[in-house]
C-alpha cells in the first residue's frame, strides 16, 4: 500500500487529535519471542527422543511439543512495548537529506524522538519517501523510551552509529516528503521544499526546533531549522542526541531596540548613527512595498511586547528588490536612524544574515482591539498588532497612493482618533461601507504623527465580518466565448453550475478578486442577454450577494477603442499633466474617421473635439495633454492635445461620435504608475469594457522592460514605459 496518499492536511488535522491503532507489529510476531519459541521446542524433541523409545517417538514429540508450543505461544500474545497509536506519539526529529563526507545511498539519516511517557516499538512501521518507489518496513524491534531518540541511516557508515540501517531508505535531496506510518495510521512526518521556506544546506541536517515537540502542527517551517555540531568530519547534525534550540531571540535583542530608538531621540533631529550595534535573532514582521511617496521596506521586531522598527530600503522599488521576506530571523548591522512623521527607522544598515527561514509573525502579533492607541501610540509604533475595528467615513486621501477609512475598536471608541490605512488598489477591492466590521491579523502599526494607523497591504490580510451584501456592478462580453461580471467587492469561488444563461451554456468560470469571467457557449452578436446567479455565488467572506442577476450584450467588437493611457509621467510636482497622452486603436478592418468626435471626461465642462483625423485598421492615435520637449512623442503628430490632465487618482473617459459613446473606460488609482502607462491586451483591442469599470482580464501596466522604454523624462531622469502609437502588448 503507498501510504503517501495520505497528505499532509490529514496529517495536521490528526494530530494529536488521538485515534485508535492497533500496534504496528502483529503480536505473535514478535522477532525475540519467535526465537525462544524455536529454542524451547527443539530443546524437547531431544529430551523426548532421548528417553523414549522408537516405538512411542512420534507420539511423545507430537504431546511435547504441542504442550510447548502452547506455553510460547501464550508468551507471544504479550509484546513488552506497544506500537505508536496516536499522530504524535513518535515525531520525526531530525533528517540529513545531503551529506557530503558519504554517499546519499550511505550517509543519508533519520531520527525519531518518543514524546510519550511509555517505551514504544517501532517494529513493523514503516518509512516512506517521496524519493522512494515503495514504504520501507522497519522489521526488527526498534524501542524507543520515554523521551528518548533513534536514529535510522541508510548505510553502515553514516559517519556515527545508527540504531538501524534500512538499505532501501531514500531520501529526496530537494523537495520531497518523509513520514513514519504505522498500522496505516500517519504518525509523524514532513513536506520540506528545496530552500525556499524550509533549510536545504549540503552537507547540514534539518532539525526540528525541541522548544517545540507540543505543538500539534508537524511540518509548518517556523518549526524547523539547520542543524548544529560536526558528526562526520564537516557533515552538521546532531544524530542520536536532542538538537540546539532553533536561533530565535531574546530579551537583550529587544533591549538593543529600544537603545537604538532611544539613540535617535538623542539626535536633536539629526540623523543618528550607530557604532558596533547589531540586533540579533530579529524577526522580519512584514516586508512593504514602495507605492507613492512611501519607501519600501521591513518591519523588525525581537518580543511580543516590543519594540519595533521599520528598516527603510529607499532603493527598492518593489518587494522583489528587498533583501528578506516576512518570517524570516536575521542577524542586522545597524549603522543609522532617523525619525519622520511614521515614527523612528532605520535608514542605513549594513550587514545582514538570514539564520532562520520562517516563522509566523503571528508568534509577536498582540490583539489591540481594548487598547488604546493615542495614549499608548508610542509603545506600539511599528509593532505587529490584530484587531477588530468598525468603519466609520468613507475613505480619504493618506498621502500619495493611499487612502484612509475613520476606524473605532472597543479601544479606541472616538471617530477621528484611529485610522485604517490602505493602497488604492484595495479600496476598490474591498469597497467598504460605513458600518462594515472588519478584522486583520500580524500587521505592523503605521503612524502619522499622532495618529495610529492599522494598515494593511494585500486583499488577503483583511477579514470583511459583516457588511452591506456584495453587489453586482456590470458585466460586459470581451470575446464571442467569455463575459467578464465585476462585483464591488472580493468573490468567492464559483463552478458553472452555479450560473444560467438563457440560450447559452456556461462551460467554465474564473474569479480573480472583484471579477468573474464566464466561459460561454458562441454568443450572438448584438443579442440581450442575462446571468442568473445561484444562491452558492458569495464573495470571498462567505457573505451573500445583493443581486441575484447582470444583463450583458453578445460580443460586439468595437469600432475605435480607447487602447492605452499614461497618467504620471514625472516623479516630482510638475506642470500638471504634462508628459500624459491617451491612445486611440483602430480595431476594425476599415478606417475610421474621427473628425467631430468628442473625447472627454463627463466629470468636467471641457472637451476635446478632434478633427481631420482619421485612423487605419490596426493603427494607433495620440491625444496629449500638454506639449513637452521630453515626452518621446512627437507633438506634431498628436491628433490633438487634451485640455485636462489624465488624472492620477483616477476618473471617466469617454469617446463620443455623431452623439453615440464609441467606448469608454473607468480607472482608478490603483491603475496608475509612475512613468509606466496602462494598456489594453493586444488580443482585446475590440473588447468592450464593463461599465463603470476597466476590463481586468484585458487591461495591464506595461511591462517595465527595455523592450518598451519610448522615454526618459529630461527633468527628473526617470525612465517611461508604454507603447505610444505602437502595437499593444500581452497581459498574459
Amino acid at each position: 500500500m503507498k501510504f503517501r496518499m495520505k497528505t499532509m492536511a490529514l496529517l495536521v488535522s490528526l494530530a494529536f487529535a488521538g485515534g485508535a491503532a492497533i500496534g504496528c507489529g502483529p503480536a505473535d510476531d514478535v522477532p525475540g519471542n519467535q526465537t525462544e519459541n524455536q529454542q524451547n521446542n527443539d530443546e524437547n524433541n531431544d529430551e523426548n527422543n532421548d528417553e523414549n523409545n522408537d516405538e512411542n517417538n512420534d507420539e511423545n514429540n507430537d504431546e511435547n511439543n504441542d504442550e510447548n508450543n502452547d506455553e510460547n505461544n501464550d508468551n507471544n500474545d504479550l509484546p513488552e512495548y506497544d506500537a505508536p497509536e496516536e499522530p504524535g506519539d513518535v515525531l520525526l526529529s531530525e533528517l540529513m537529506r545531503s551529506p557530503t563526507q558519504a554517499d546519499a545511498a550511505d550517509g543519508q539519516w533519520v531520527e525519531f524522538i518518543n514524546v510519550t511517557d511509555e517505551t514504544l516499538d517501532l517494529y513493523g512501521c514503516f518509512v516512506d519517501s517521496s524519493a522512494q518507489d515503495d514504504p520501507v518496513e522497519i522489521e526488527e524491534n526498534l524501542e524507543i523510551g520515554a523521551d528518548e531518540l533513534v536514529t535510522i541511516a541508510s548505510g553502515d557508515d553514516p559517519g556515527f552509529e545508527p540504531d538501524m540501517v534500512i538499505d532501501d531508505l531514500t531520501l529526496s535531496e530537494d523537495a520531497g516528503d518523509l513520514m513514519l506510518v504505522c498500522d496505516e495510521e500517519l504518525i509523524s512526518g514532513i513536506f520540506y521544499d528545496d530552500g525556499d521556506r524550509y533549510p536545504n544546506v549540503e552537507g547540514v541536517s534539518l532539525v526540528r526546533d525541541p522548544d517545540f515537540f507540543d505543538v500539534e502542527f508537524h511540518d509548518e517551517p517556523w518549526l524547523w531549522c539547520d542543524g548544529t555540531g560536526e558528526y562526520n568530519g564537516s557533515d552538521v547534525g546532531s544524530p542520536g542526541e536532542l538538537a540546539e534550540a532553533c536561533p530565535w531571540y531574546d530579551s537583550s535583542t529587544a533591549d538593543d531596540i529600544q537603545e537604538v530608538r532611544d539613540g535617535i531621540d538623542d539626535a536633536d533631529g539629526e540623523e543618528a548613527t550607530f557604532d558596533d550595534t547589531t540586533f540579533e535573532s530579529v524577526m522580519v514582521t512584514y516586508v512593504r512595498p514602495r507605492i507613492g511617496n512611501d519607501t519600501a521596506g521591513f518591519f523588525v521586531q525581537a518580543s511580543d511586547d516590543g519594540p519595533a522598527l521599520f528598516v527603510d530600503v529607499e532603493d527598492a522599488e518593489t518587494t522583489e528588490d528587498i533583501p528578506v521576506r516576512r518570517g524570516q530571523v536575521i542577524d542586522l548591522e545597524v549603522l543609522a536612524g532617523d525619525t519622520g512623521s511614521s515614527g523612528h527607522y532605520v535608514s542605513d544598515y549594513g550587514d545582514l544574515e538570514i539564520i532562520r527561514l520562517y516563522i509566523p509573525p503571528s508568534e509577536l502579533a498582540v490583539d489591540v482591539s481594548d487598547t488604546d492607541l493615542v495614549d499608548e501610540l508610542d509603545d506600539y509604533e511599528h509593532r505587529v498588532v490584530s484587531a477588530e475595528m468598525t468603519i466609520e467615513s468613507v475613505p480619504g486621501w493618506a498621502g500619495s497612493g493611499f487612502e484612509a477609512y475613520d476606524v473605532t475598536t472597543d479601544g479606541v471608541g472616538d471617530v477621528g482618533d484611529l485610522e485604517f490605512r490602505v493602497p488604492l488598489f484595495l479600496v476598490d477591492a474591498l469597497n467598504l461601507e460605513i458600518g462594515c466590521d472588519i478584522a486583520t491579523e500580524a500587521l505592523p502599526l503605521w503612524r502619522h504623527n499622532e495618529n495610529p494607523q492599522i494598515s494593511a497591504w494585500n486583499v488577503f490580510e483583511v477579514m470583511v465580518t459583516d457588511c452591506t451584501p456584495t453587489d453586482v456592478i456590470s458585466a460586459a462580453a470581451i470575446d464571442e466565448h467569455h463575459v467578464e461580471i465585476h462585483f464591488d467587492r472580493l468573490m468567492g469561488l464559483a463552478s458553472p453550475d452555479d450560473f444560467t444563461i438563457d440560450g447559452l451554456d456556461v462551460d467554465g468560470v474564473s474569479v480573480s478578486e472583484g471579477v468573474l469571467t464566464l466561459e460561454t457557449s458562441e454568443q450572438d452578436a448584438g443579442e440581450d442577454y442575462t446571468v442568473e446567479f445561484d444562491s452558492a455565488v458569495t464573495d470571498y467572506w462567505g457573505n451573500d450577494l445583493g443581486s441575484s442577476s447582470v444583463d450583458f450584450v453578445g460580443y460586439e467588437p468595437l469600432e475605435i477603442a480607447i487602447s492605452e493611457f499614461m497618467a504620471r509621467y514625472h516623479h516630482g510636482n510638475y506642470t500638471t499633466g504634462f508628459g500624459e497622452y491617451v491612445e486611440l486603436h483602430n480595431p476594425g478592418d476599415d478606417p475610421f474617421d474621427l473628425d467631430g468626435c468628442i473625447f472627454d471626461r463627463p466629470d468636467l465642462q471641457s472637451e476635446l473635439e478632434i478633427q481631420d483625423v482619421t485612423v487605419d485598421p490596426g493603427e494607433e492615435v495620440i491625444l496629449i495633454s500638454e506639449q513637452g520637449n521630453d515626452m518621446g512623442i512627437d507633438a506634431d503628430d498628436a491628433a490633438g492635445e487634451l485640455p485636462f490632465g489624465v488624472l492620477n487618482a483616477g476618473t471617466t473617459f469617454e469617446l463620443r461620435c455623431n452623439g453615440e459613446v464609441k467606448d469608454s473606460i473607468t480607472y482608478t488609482g490603483a491603475h496608475v504608475l509612475l512613468g509606466v502607462s496602462f494598456q489594453k491586451d493586444v488580443d482585446y483591442l475590440g473588447a468592450p469594457n464593463p461599465a463603470d469599470r476597466i476590463g481586468q482580464n484585458t487591461w495591464c501596466f506595461t511591462p517595465e522592460d527595455s523592450d518598451y522604454e519610448f522615454a526618459t523624462g529630461s527633468e527628473d531622469g526617470h525612465p517611461k514605459y508604454g507603447t505610444p502609437e505602437a502595437t499593444n502588448t500581452s497581459c498574459e
